[in-house]
């Protein structure tokens, strides 16, 4: 093992040292998976191993760095539970864990993440380590990068470091093949999604309010969306701009406030870059919409990982065409640890305002009408059978056809399931969603016009 590592091991609590683990090593880092996977093995470092040294050579090539190792070689190390988080950041900095599932430390050049949501083996040897904690390893590197490049201490002003470190982790996911190019990506198209709300309520900031840190009442997750966002659009605007490439090092070593932004003048007024940012913003056309972040690309589809109590919900856009029209495609389900195996599909979305159909493995699918305003938020409306039961962990495909009042389901090659509808529009938004604890990946997700709403019948 290398020589790092053995010292690691006397650096962390007992129990942790004494678990099995595995061990990737790099050209700038080294990744410690904390705990043992039969079935992944050593592949579960080497991802994180491969998202930081891609997060750790994108920041660099931002701020100045280079492509030179750092002089003390980062390690990245990965739990599977919250104790061995938790006792590892303590054991560093006291209360450093609180709230946390990525935390980076300078002094030790350590990067300590908890995967989450927990999967098992199986599960971790399908689909590969979380992508929303391999994203919260890529923005802890950019962060040490940020400190490397000025000796230790954080001297960019807040939206650089923020906005850095959430775009560089972007792309570093896209370069490991864990994230897609731009809005295609489920997570960056929910951030745009929630900027031109901003934009569009009237209440996203200037770009010289932002640029300067001036306060805002952009909540913190709204702010860092918005930086986000515009990271990408800087990029896209200014990346190969000579005097661009020559300012970002100068930014990250702390040029801020009016000398930044006459600094950014001499390379493109301010007022044309806040007039391109807001028409660019306005010209996305963003395809998803995730309601928690747990949906994203898998080399056979999507996998989609549903923490235990809140389930996982994504949104298809644009909205469903009108009726009639049909959405199918296939799914792969992991039951949780109580062993139900339950997707949902969701159609109908007008103002919050949808239908669910809850397919469950052991022989049903169930209509539900969703309603937050109503005084019960969802209630059951009819259920049917689906006979023989579906067995969990092999694809099985399904066809929603939505006519004009009648809903026809078709699961598994089992008998369709009717349901009519009455007085409710069944355009707008479509979604899919994962049952909590569950782990589903999809594939051949499509909605497209029926050319005529056939015959129905049923309640």
């Amino acid at each position: 093992m290398n020589p790092l590592a053995l010292l690691l091991l006397f650096a962390l609590p007992p129990d942790a040292a004494s678990q099995d683990h595995h061990f990737a090593e790099g050209e700038h880092l080294h990744a410690v998976c904390w705990f043992h996977s039969e079935l992944a093995g050593d592949r579960l470092a080497e991802e994180l191993r491969d998202v930081g040294e891609a997060a750790w050579e994108i920041a660099g090539a931002w701020i100045g760095l280079g492509s030179e190792p750092p002089e003390i070689p980062l390690t990245l190390n990965a739990f599977e539970t919250r104790r061995d988080f938790r006792d590892a950041v303590e054991g560093i900095r006291s209360g450093a864990s609180e709230g946390r599932t990525a935390w980076g430390d300078w002094e030790s050049r350590q990067v300590h993440v908890r995967l989450m949501p927990v999967l098992s083996d199986r599960v971790l040897n399908r689909v590969g380590s979380p992508v929303g904690s391999l994203r919260g390893v890529a923005v802890e590197v950019a962060r040490l990068a940020l400190r490397e490049a000025s000796g230790g201490e954080l001297l960019a002003p807040a939206w650089f470091a923020d906005g850095l470190a959430a775009w560089v982790a972007d792309r570093a996911l896209v370069r490991c093949g864990r994230a897609l190019e731009g809005s295609a990506d489920p997570w960056f198209s929910t951030r745009i999604l929630l900027a031109q709300e901003l934009e569009a309520a009237g209440r996203a900031p200037l770009l010289e309010e932002l640029l300067t840190d001036a306060e805002s009442e952009l909540a913190e997750a709204e702010r860092r969306a918005l930086l986000e966002v515009l990271f990408a659009h800087l990029d896209e605007r200014l990346g190969e701009e000579e005097g661009w490439q020559a300012l970002t090092p100068r930014i990250s070593r702390g040029l801020s406030g009016s000398e930044l932004l006459e600094a950014l003048s001499e390379v493109i007024p301010l007022a044309e870059l806040d007039r391109g940012w807001r028409i660019w913003l306005a010209q996305q056309e963003p395809p998803w919409e995730e309601e928690i972040a747990s949906f994203s690309p898998h080399p056979e589809g999507w996998v989609q990982l549903a923490r235990p109590k809140t389930g996982a919900t994504c949104w298809v856009h644009p909205p469903a065409p009108a009726t009639p029209h049909r959405i199918r495609g296939e799914f792969f389900i992991f039951p949780n640890k109580l062993g139900q195996a339950q997707v949902f599909l969701r159609i109908g979305r007008g103002d919050g305002d949808h239908l669910l159909l809850d397919v469950d493995l052991k022989g049903s699918v169930t209509l539900w009408v969703h309603e937050p305003s109503a005084a019960e938020a969802e209630r059951a409306v009819a259920r049917r059978p689906l006979e023989p039961r579906m067995q969990p962990r092999t694809w099985i495909p399904f066809e929603v056809s939505v006519l004009a009042d009648e809903v026809l389901v078709e699961v598994g090659g089992r008998e369709p399931a009717l349901f009519r509808v009455r007085g409710r529009p069944l355009g707008g938004h479509w979604g899919v969603t994962t049952k909590g604890g569950c782990t589903t990946l999809w594939r051949g997700l499509e909605c497209e016009p029926l050319e005529s709403e056939g015959e129905g019948g049923g309640e």
